[in-house]
């Protein structure tokens, strides 16, 4: 029992982990085709992400329980969990660096009828001092956000419960993060991973400060997309307290089809718009995010500049826009575009409802 026991356990599971890498076993290109486990193995870091992603956890609930977070860490590595979902996995193998206040962002899609969406990020910190009160020498962090604009942050609550608690804060103190969903809403999913704080090179493959980091999701695949979509900025409720939101489906490259859709309650005879824009920083001179409270419309934010707006009007529940991205104009990829949904009541009182905003980018 004990460390003597574990430790020949756990790497009989990270040797099988390793070899199913190797040979591809996660849909993963090899890097070199045709060589052997060393030329093709994973990252330090993404090998221990696969086992703590699927890790068996010991069910429990609070702090002082007798199988609490700190007492059982991240689970038991369970080979047959990784195995059996191995068709519904997406990893990052440390693939991509990231420098202070970059930001690394992932669409996932969630199929119908997953039981679990968990992700693992982790990254590996230059050595820190032990006289400090804090060793840990750089910081990233994680954040999940589902299809109903609900936010995840790694950790948050994970030491008192086997999943996450939504919304919350980051987390700044562990080099390991974790967001476990129970039952997650089937569509896209955003994962984004921002250097916070880089205070010493982490990756000296680039002249410039930064760090690379292994994510792994299960219960997701990525779709067959370049574009990129971020979610940012926070909605304010429509007439029931509920919040608004934006979201969207399709994929944001040249020669394919969108939905952009805003989903909240609105009062009979108010207008509904989508706005497209092309600038988050100012609007006609006024810097953004512009707060609508000064009209009455307190936590409500106009995020972009409001270019070219598509009138939704006609349904209480909301409304939506699908648009063609040409295939002839190759000049749009890497361009940035702005989406944000409002509902406008014109009654004796002007108010203005807003969702939050998508930041995107098209691809190829």
């Amino acid at each position: 029992g004990g460390t003597s026991g574990a430790t020949p356990i756990v790497a009989g599971h990270l040797g099988l982990t390793i070899e199913m890498f190797a040979k591809g076993g996660f849909g993963n290109d090899l890097k070199v085709p045709g060589g052997d486990v060393f030329q093709n193995r994973p990252h330090a870091m993404t090998s221990k992400a696969l086992l703590i992603n699927t890790a068996k956890q010991y069910a429990f609930s609070g702090t002082n329980a007798d199988l609490t977070r700190v007492h059982q860490g991240w689970g038991f590595p369970d080979l047959a969990k990784m195995y059996s979902k191995r068709n519904t996995m997406f990893i990052v193998d440390e693939d991509d660096a990231i420098g202070q206040g970059e930001v690394a962002s992932y669409i996932l899609q969630v199929p119908p009828g997953e039981s679990e969406l968990k992700i693992t990020m982790i990254y590996k910190d230059p050595a820190g001092n032990p006289a400090t009160q804090l060793a840990r020498v750089n910081n990233l962090d994680v954040k999940l956000v589902a299809p109903d604009t609900t936010v995840y942050y790694g950790n948050n609550g994970l030491v008192a419960n086997n999943y996450t608690t939504p919304f919350g804060s980051p987390e700044d103190l562990d080099t390991v993060e974790n967001i476990f969903v129970f039952n997650p809403i089937p569509g896209n999913w955003v994962v984004e991973v921002s250097g916070t704080n880089l205070n010493v090179d982490a990756h000296l493959a680039t002249p410039e400060t930064d760090a690379t980091f292994a994510l792994v999701a299960q219960g997701a695949t990525a779709p067959n997309c370049e574009g990129v979509v971020g979610i940012n900025g926070s909605a304010c409720p429509d007439v029931l307290g509920l919040p608004l939101k934006l979201s969207w489906e399709g994929c944001f490259s040249i020669g394919e089809t969108i939905d952009v859709v805003m989903t909240g309650l609105s009062a009979p005879g108010a207008a509904q718009f989508i706005a497209l824009g092309n600038d988050d920083q100012n609007w006609a001179g006024l810097p953004l995010p512009l707060d609508l409270a000064v009209i009455g419309s307190p936590g409500c934010f106009i995020f972009n500049d409001q270019d070219r707006l598509f009138d939704v009007s006609g349904n209480l529940t909301g409304g939506s826009i699908q648009l063609d991205i040409p295939s002839d104009q190759p000049d749009l990829i890497g361009s940035t575009f702005f989406w944000q949904g409002m509902i406008i009541n014109t009654g004796s009182v002007l108010q203005i409802f807003t969702t939050n905003q998508l930041e995107t980018t098209i691809g190829n």
